[in-house]
């Protein structure tokens, strides 16, 4: 990132590697590592870098989470979990010793522990009556109440894992962590398409 988004994606392109991905660097609490990069230099590498990638107009090259907002602005469905509605109900981690989480991201906390798969079966861990799942789902809604960002219909609120760091770490408890980069990007992208003027 210090090298800036240019140099980091003519990198990959120089190197034949045309698809790739740019996750922010949440702290890793599962491991009691708390060290990240500030939300405000990730959006600013990642706003940087969609000026760049789109400018080179060059289909071959897709970075995955770009391409996401991208879907999610023309309306598509998400093709990764960041950015899909109710993911906690489709994405499942399995720990070596059979522990369910609804999430590999959530690992670090035993209240997103479903059960295992030693003891119950998917369909009792996955029942709406389940009360695990509901208090997850309840917290997940409180999560999603505190953030008013204007473009929630493009990130469904983001990832419940930033989400939730973003709310115990940092105390930011009103964003998904993309918003300036989905604002950017939709301002620029619709700016093109003459839907809005400069």
């Amino acid at each position: 990132m210090r090298l800036g988004a240019k140099r980091f994606l003519d990198f990959f392109i120089e190197n034949g590697i045309f698809n790739i991905a740019i996750l922010p660097q949440r702290p890793a609490l599962n491991i009691g590592r708390t060290d990240a990069l500030p939300r405000e230099e990730f959006e600013k590498f990642a706003i940087e870098l969609f000026d760049y990638w789109y400018s080179l107009d060059d289909p071959r090259i897709e970075i995955r989470e770009l391409d996401a907002i991208l879907d999610r602005i023309f309306g598509a469905e998400s093709k990764i979990c960041i950015f899909g509605a109710d993911c906690r109900d489709k994405i499942l981690a399995i720990a070596p010793n059979g522990d369910v989480y609804p999430c590999d991201e959530f690992m670090f906390d035993d209240r997103y522990n479903l059960g295992n798969v030693r003891e119950q079966t998917f369909e009792e861990m996955l029942n709406p009556m389940n009360p695990k799942l509901i208090r997850i789902r309840l917290e997940d809604l409180e999560t999603k109440k505190s953030i008013s960002c204007k473009y929630s219909k493009i990130c469904n609120y983001g990832c419940p894992k930033d989400r939730y760091v973003l709310s115990k770490v940092y105390n930011e408890e009103d964003t998904c962590g993309w918003c300036n980069v989905i604002d950017h990007i939709y301002k620029r992208v619709m700016k093109d398409l003459g839907k809005i003027k400069e």
